[in-house]
């Protein structure tokens, strides 16, 4: 294998494997019933957790550890 073809497949990984990260960021929880909802999901309707507009589902942890792979 050339060195070409060889940096060719090695960025055409780290591209598939961005984009795959990208596929597997969350959006915020959304419950039927809005008192469920995560608060930074805009569906939230339980002014107690509205009011703080602090993420209860996890989706902002998950989601900065991918951005943080992505710019490794």
């Amino acid at each position: 294998m050339s060195e070409f073809t060889e940096a060719m497949s090695k960025a055409l990984t780290i591209a598939r494997l961005k984009g795959a990260l990208i596929a597997a960021k969350r959006d915020h929880y959304v419950c039927e019933d809005c008192f469920y909802s995560c608060p930074k999901s805009g569906e939230c309707c339980n002014d107690d957790e509205r009011a703080s507009d602090k993420c209860n589902c996890g989706a902002d942890a998950h989601n900065a550890k991918i951005d943080e792979a992505l710019n490794a």
